[in-house]
């Protein structure tokens, strides 16, 4: 079956009512009184066929702009390519909620208000402008201790590097000897040192990487040339050769 292009496609769950919230529609979703200007919520209730809006609009805050006897007309904002447009529509009351965006602002203005009579009452001249947040103030702290780390042998596990710590018997374990071939080392460029210093010398005890082997010359070699003998396909196909 082709995907269908209605009104209402793919809206099963957008326009499906909450958890607990089916049933019959409150007597106050009918007597909210809505005013012109106020800030709505457009939240469709699927119970309602009337006055439904298209699914574009579920979930967007508008604003009222005309007041009806069962609707209201909602003004929101539509993207249209490069440009957004101011869409009016009408919807039932069903599908709207007063919208508690400009909640947070209200308050703050109430505060303001309060904090310049304060302001004014001492005499002063206060900014009640929001200020970005700052750094954190720097503090000291006392009664640290130092603990030196040292890291001990890893276990490569997939992609992810594991040290692991476990107690064995000592007829489990022996001395290493990963470490012999450093210390024989170690040694004799002391040596090779204290030899260069008594004769006035520096040298460099770095290992050096190999590099090509040095030619040599090939005596009494005899080149041989070595000719093809032709050979009979026919016969090596009769006699299997």
């Amino acid at each position: 079956m082709p995907a269908g292009h209605g009104l209402r496609s793919r809206t099963r769950d957008l326009f499906a009512r909450g958890f607990r919230k089916k049933g019959y529609i409150s007597l106050s979703t009918y007597l909210k009184t809505y005013k012109i200007g106020d800030y709505v919520d457009v939240k469709v209730n699927g119970a309602v066929h009337k006055g439904m809006p298209h699914k574009f609009y579920h979930g967007r805050t508008g604003r009222v702009w005309n007041v009806t006897k069962r609707a209201i007309g909602v003004e929101v904002n539509k993207q249209v390519g490069n440009r957004i447009i101011r869409k009016r529509i009408h919807v039932r009351v069903e599908h709207v909620q007063p919208s508690r965006c400009k909640e947070e602002l209200k308050l703050r203005i109430i505060r303001n208000d309060e904090l310049k009579a304060e302001a004014k009452a001492r005499g002063e001249k206060i900014s009640t402008k929001r200020q970005p947040e700052g750094p954190k103030p720097g503090f000291m702290v006392e009664g640290a201790t130092l603990e030196t780390v040292t890291p001990i042998p890893y276990d490569v596990v997939g992609n992810r590097i594991i040290r692991k710590r476990i107690h064995l018997s000592v007829e489990h374990v022996q001395p290493s000897r990963c470490k012999e071939e450093l210390k024989l080392r170690i040694i004799r460029n002391d040596e090779l040192k204290a030899e260069a210093k008594a004769r006035g010398e520096k040298i460099n005890t770095k290992r050096q990487h190999e590099g090509p082997k040095p030619g040599f010359m090939v005596e009494g070699a005899t080149l041989e040339t070595v000719t093809p003998i032709p050979y009979d396909v026919v016969n090596d196909l009769k006699w299997g050769c």
